[in-house]
């Protein structure tokens, strides 16, 4: 499994998000929306932060729209092990 942040560098909310997910030691792909324009097509990626943990079939298993709270941190580490 891996997670994708989907962010733009100038947003404040993603940069609080990018450094949640390095406080609590999930490893994450940024990508950048504008220079990742089909890759969030393929998810439906609008709004930034977006964040999102796919399987090995490339499929989304939970999606989060917004910066995550303590709670969704602590799901996700829990779901990656």
């Amino acid at each position: 499994m891996k997670i994708l942040l989907f962010k733009v560098s100038t947003c404040s909310q993603c940069q609080k998000q990018e450094a949640l997910l390095q406080k609590y030691g999930i490893n994450y792909i940024p990508c950048e929306l504008f220079k990742n324009r089909q890759l969030a097509r393929r998810y439906n990626v609008t709004d930034v932060p977006t964040t999102l943990l796919i399987d090995y079939n490339n499929d989304v298993i939970l999606r989060y729209n917004t910066t995550m709270y303590y709670s969704q941190l602590e799901n996700l580490k829990n779901i990656l092990g």
